[in-house]
């Protein structure tokens, strides 16, 4: 599968979509009641998920440059040293 991503805000609607059809997917009833639990427990969980994410792209988006997209890494002893680790 070939993706056509040329702009980080490409990238973000990428993700988001991908969030949204995945917590779609759960929405199949299910006639085993254990099932269904799992896939509301499921539901809401990804929901939190694409909400901290939908944040979190937000603020990359206002802080992209438009000509890259670099994706960087922060070691743990890094953050802890910046004071942004949180666990």
């Amino acid at each position: 599968m070939t993706l056509d991503l040329k702009t980080p805000s490409d990238i973000y609607q990428r993700v988001n979509d991908e969030l949204a059809r995945i917590t779609q997917s759960l929405n199949t009833p299910s006639t085993d009641p254990a099932l269904n639990l799992a896939q509301q427990d499921a539901r809401e969980l990804l929901r939190e998920q694409q909400t901290a994410l939908a944040a979190q792209l937000e603020a990359l988006q206002a802080n992209a440059e438009w000509n890259t997209f670099t994706i960087a890494v922060a070691t743990r002893r890094a953050a802890v040293a910046r004071g942004g680790y949180r666990p």
